[in-house]
């Protein structure tokens, strides 16, 4: 206790110590080496907790919040960690970003079960070098509106099994280089043609092959 410029009139607290009614957060000697700043909840069980360990090589700086807990920064925040940074969410997670968003990976980016992406408006993915995906199971690919697919050099597909292909419109090719779908020798051999001569396309022996039109050309 202390006294306001010395008068005896105005007493001030000056600082207290731990008694019977005010004990220490923790039990000691076991947290002899913790700071605590802990305040209890009103006509309730909980608390709110700052709290820093000075034991060495256990340095620890521990914040606990009974309920919610928010932060608010008016201009730039950066956090730095030099070793492992993990994050645990019961429920879910919103990210709102009003500009823009980097993301650096080193290594490897993995998710743990299912995952799900939805974007509002459009998307965009660049990849500086190669890109392979691999899928263990069944892929689908639902496409409301038009696809377009540009392969600067050379394209492969190899389908094991059977391929299935659908159109409710006619068919349309056209090409530079050889057309040969099925393979020298391959299924529907016959009557194999090149682009531009009948448009490309194979046609089976006894096949009706349309006429080229007049002044044009198949392509």
């Amino acid at each position: 206790m202390d006294f306001l410029n010395g008068d005896p009139d105005q007493p001030i607290i000056t600082g207290r110590t731990y008694h019977e009614d005010n004990r220490s957060p923790g039990s000691l000697p076991g947290t002899k080496t913790q700071m605590t700043i802990r305040s209890k909840t009103y006509r309730g069980s909980g608390f709110n907790e700052l709290r820093f360990e000075d034991a060495t090589g256990k340095e620890q700086v521990y914040i606990h919040a009974q309920k919610n807990m928010d932060t608010e920064v008016l201009n730039n925040r950066t956090t730095d960690v030099k070793v492992d940074h993990t994050e645990s969410i019961g429920n879910n997670q919103r990210v709102t970003v009003g500009t823009g968003q980097t993301v650096k990976v080193g290594s490897r980016k993995e998710g743990g079960h299912d995952q799900r992406i939805t974007v509002a408006n459009d998307r965009r993915i660049t990849v500086g070098n190669d890109q392979t995906v691999r899928v263990k199971h069944d892929r689908t690919v639902n496409i409301s509106h038009d696809e377009g697919l540009y392969v600067k050099n050379d394209r492969k597909v190899r389908v094991e099994g059977k391929q299935e292909q659908s159109t409710t419109g006619g068919p349309y090719q056209s090409g530079e280089g050889d057309a040969q779908p099925g393979g020298e020798g391959g299924p529907g051999a016959e009557g194999v043609g090149r682009a531009g001569d009948k448009g490309g396309r194979r046609y089976r022996a006894g096949e009706q092959q349309p006429d080229k039109p007049e002044g044009g050309r198949f392509i």
